[in-house]
């Protein structure tokens, strides 16, 4: 017996499409949209009407039957023309109201109407229920209904349905599963034809024979000599390792045996990338050598931020170049080998200055103990006794110099 009753469902679909349609015929904007139709389809057919008929003699004979009414009253003076027109639209509403009531009565005209409301209400409730999910509402009413009488036909200790949706559809020939199907035993009384993989977590037990094709064969013995290199490998993993890391230790401790003996280098060893050694005690070299981008030794000279000393020493500053060294037998050399001054001086301060050309200034002279400076008139400052001022303009009978003779006291030196 089936539990579905076909009849049932169509009920259920007409009863929801039905409730719909009606709860759409109430909603406010629908009844207008209707009475709309209703009114340019009536104005439609008077206009109509009215345009093929000829109102000029109907107009006329009015106005004429006004005019001599209203001159038998003695009123045909006072009649206007607004009057005139407000008489002939009332003529005219006469007529049309006559025209109204025919058609209400005119069985034709009202199929006609019928028809084009019809047609303005279907198209109206199609366009209002598109917005409104009825295949929800009609799926939601025949699940309730299923439901109902599966409770009624079968026992709830048999089956559980806890799908929110179909998963199981049965046909006179097929039986179709949407999802997976779990089962704790299943027995087939005729063959089992397997579209897709097969996979099997627990074990196989065959009581007959089992029938490989040749490519089967093949792939099962590929896919066991694969897993059975994978499980050598993993179960000799740990010990290959091992042993592998031992190999190693032993290559690298051999390596440094040969390398370092009694905490020297090997004296095989002549070329090194080192790039730090700590501190050294003691470095011999041979050949050219740089230090910290700076200093570089070579050939019995150093060169301070060169590479091509001239002399024993040779240093640049920027521009500038200063050497030390041997100029010829017997005599050094300490100065510039460019056309560059050359300033002698303490404390950052210059006393004595040698132009590109040789002349040298001193700022002060000592000869001695006495002082040697210069003026141009007598001096006024407090100078040591003893101490000279040449004057530095000299003039006819002017002093060619001043000596102190202590304090700000000084004694004008003149030629005899």
């Amino acid at each position: 017996m089936s539990i579905v009753d076909h009849s049932e469902l169509t009920k259920i679909v007409e009863t929801v499409v039905r409730e719909n349609v009606e709860q759409t015929f109430s909603l406010p904007e629908v009844v207008d949209h209707i009475e709309g139709v209703l009114r340019a389809e009536l104005l439609k057919t008077v206009t109509a009407r009215i345009s093929s008929m000829n109102l000029t003699p109907m107009l006329s004979s009015a106005i004429s039957s006004y005019v001599a009414n209203s001159a038998k009253s003695d009123l045909v003076n006072g009649v206007t023309e607004d009057q005139l027109q407000e008489f002939a639209k009332q003529a005219v509403q006469e007529r049309v109201d006559k025209n109204i009531a025919g058609f209400l009565q005119d069985p034709n005209w009202l199929s006609n109407v019928t028809t084009v409301l019809k047609q303005a209400m279907v198209q109206r409730v199609l366009s209002e229920m598109s917005t409104i999910d009825v295949n929800q509402t009609i799926a939601r009413e025949v699940r309730k209904y299923l439901v109902e009488r599966h409770e009624q036909n079968i026992p709830n200790a048999g089956i559980v349905d806890k799908a929110t949706s179909s998963q199981l559809t049965i046909m006179d020939d097929l039986v179709v599963v949407e999802g997976s199907l779990a089962t704790r035993s299943l027995e087939t009384i005729a063959e089992i034809k397997v579209g897709g993989s097969l996979k099997v977590e627990g074990n196989i037990i065959l009581v007959g024979s089992l029938t490989l094709s040749d490519q089967a064969r093949g792939n099962l013995v590929n896919e066991t000599a694969n897993e059975a290199v994978t499980i050598f490998c993993s179960e000799r993993e740990s010990s290959i390792r091992d042993r592998a890391s031992k190999d190693a230790e032993e290559l690298i401790s051999s390596a440094l045996r040969s390398v370092v003996r009694g905490g020297k280098l090997h004296h095989s060893i002549t070329h090194s990338n080192l790039t730090e050694v700590g501190l050294l005690s003691k470095l011999s070299t041979s050949g050219e050598t740089m230090l910290a981008k700076t200093a570089y030794v070579a050939d019995q000279r150093v060169g301070i931020n060169t590479t091509n000393p001239d002399m024993a020493l040779s240093i640049w500053d920027d521009d500038v170049s200063m050497s030390i060294g041997k100029i010829s037998t017997r005599t050094g050399f300490v100065g510039t080998t460019r056309a560059q001054k050359l300033v002698i001086g303490t404390n950052k301060k210059g006393a004595i200055e040698i132009n590109e050309d040789g002349a040298v200034s001193i700022g002060t002279l000592m000869i001695g103990p006495t002082r040697v400076s210069f003026a141009n008139t007598t001096p006024s400052w407090s100078g040591a006794k003893g101490e000279w001022a040449w004057n530095s303009n000299p003039a006819v009978n002017q002093p060619f110099a001043w000596q102190c003779l202590g304090g700000t006291r000084w004694q004008a030196l003149r030629s005899a």
